[in-house]
């Protein structure tokens, strides 16, 4: 058979000079469509975070925070974000964290965190340094006690979401039966609630519950009879927790157990007890968090319109000291994604989506502005109110990268005055006694460091000199 070999050369040729420019142009549009996808690519992150009750946990359907994040999404394509649901207890959420941040895992890149953890997640250099990201001006628009609490070594490592603190919360309905208004001081608070029992005469019904459980939450409850006394656990690095002060206060806690103000059931009881038990009817006051008071006094409340909500009480010529709670949003410092990461912060945290949280979650806005947003106000009235009095005089617990190893100690002492296992005088000093030892270990381990960084920069200098 003939071969025409020119042409078949000439076929070939151009199949070849074809492929060729495929080749070229493939290229070309790899590297067009590479750069698209490397902005358009989907990255994810996961935020953290424990459950905040929402409008769906009472019956409504709007679950707030994934709607937020359905549109953040929307805003930002190129970024998805998965949720990692943590336990409500604060202990079991310390203990998560530390024990995947202590391995350097990238598969956090959000936290929200409890402001006594921030201190002790930027020492241990744990979560990134936020400044160069946050702008300052905006940053004004946050609550100011929040401050000293997201700041270590005057760098911010978080910024501020859900605001709460501790609350007084009280059969509205009882009190106008007597004649009472929501009491100032604790002095009154005895009155009332003794005054109201007798004439009750209710053996179910009980005068103030409080958290009395070995956990956080109790040392925040003490907290509270100790500032408004002006007692406090550190002045500066003075261990100062067996004052004159601490030792009033404590004595007077004791005493509302004497005089059956509070019951003993108190002494071992938690929040979720508490509550259910005021929700039932049987108490006359209760020591909540202000992040409650929908849950309370709201529509599907049994109480609806039978509580209310006012400032912690403070000692007679004293003022309320309500402690400060919450949490805040950082980053983990082994995060793949920390510019997208943040990217979602400033939006979950900015005042419009602080609003959406305060009108469909039990959300207290850590924002000055969205306190002042009329529609909100209106919807809910005790917002002005807890702005203007109760914020103010918001207290926090000691601000120490330590802390929580002093609240190890100040829980165990704390009950053994609570259940009457120890003198108050013996348990502080105890307390005392822990406290200073955490305070000395952690400096002579820094001074430790120190020396061993500056033995290292001379050994470098005296190379470089050599």
């Amino acid at each position: 058979m003939h071969t025409n070999k020119p042409k078949i050369i000439i076929i070939i040729t151009v199949i070849i000079i074809g492929l060729i420019l495929t080749v070229i142009t493939a290229g070309l549009f790899k590297q067009k469509t590479g750069d698209f996808k490397a902005d358009s690519k989907v990255t994810t992150i996961v935020f953290a975070h424990y459950e905040i009750q929402d409008s769906a946990s009472f019956g409504n359907k709007t679950d707030a925070i994934k709607e937020l994040i359905k549109k953040f999404e929307k805003i930002h394509p190129d970024i998805k974000v998965k949720e990692e649901i943590l336990p409500n207890q604060s202990d079991i959420q310390h203990q998560y964290y530390v024990i995947n941040l202590e391995g350097n895992t990238p598969n956090i890149d959000v936290l929200s965190m409890d402001v006594i953890w921030i201190k002790e997640f930027a020492k241990a250099g744990w979560i990134l340094d936020l400044d160069k990201y946050i702008n300052k001006k905006d940053f004004q628009d946050f609550i100011t006690p929040l401050y000293g609490s997201i700041t270590y070594n005057n760098k911010i490592y978080a910024e501020p979401w859900v605001l709460t603190s501790g609350a007084l919360f009280y059969r509205k309905d009882l009190l106008e039966k007597y004649g009472f208004k929501s009491p100032q001081t604790f002095e009154e608070l005895v009155n009332q609630s003794l005054y109201i029992l007798k004439k009750e005469n209710n053996p179910d019904l009980y005068g103030y519950l409080w958290q009395g459980n070995e956990q956080e939450g109790m040392v925040c409850n003490v907290l509270e009879y100790l500032y408004s006394l002006n007692g406090a656990i550190l002045n500066a690095d003075k261990v100062v927790i067996d004052s004159p002060q601490n030792k009033k206060a404590l004595t007077f806690l004791q005493s509302l157990f004497k005089s059956g103000v509070s019951p003993d059931t108190v002494k071992t009881s938690n929040l979720i007890v508490n509550r259910r038990l005021f929700l039932q009817g049987h108490g006359i006051f209760m020591r909540d968090w202000s992040t409650s008071y929908k849950q309370i006094t709201g529509k599907d409340s049994p109480l609806y319109g039978k509580a209310g909500m006012a400032n912690i009480p403070h000692f007679e010529g004293y003022q309320s000291a309500p402690v400060l709670g919450g949490h805040q949003l950082g980053i983990n410092k082994s995060s793949r994604h920390p510019k997208e990461s943040y990217e979602f912060i400033k939006f979950i945290t900015s005042p419009e989506s602080q609003k959406f949280l305060a009108m469909n979650s039990l959300f207290l806005p850590s924002r000055h502005s969205v306190y002042k947003d009329e529609k909100l106000v209106k919807t809910y009235p005790f917002l002005k109110t807890y702005y203007e009095e109760i914020i103010p005089t918001i207290k926090s617990r000691p601000l120490d990268p330590y802390y929580v190893m002093f609240s190890s100690a100040l829980q165990s002492e704390f009950s053994a005055i609570i259940v009457g296992r120890q003198s108050i005088d013996k348990s502080l000093k105890i307390a005392k006694d822990q406290i200073e030892f955490i305070i000395d270990s952690s400096k002579e381990k820094n001074s430790r460091i120190l020396t061993k960084s500056s033995n290292h920069d001379k050994k470098e200098k005296k190379e470089k000199t050599e």
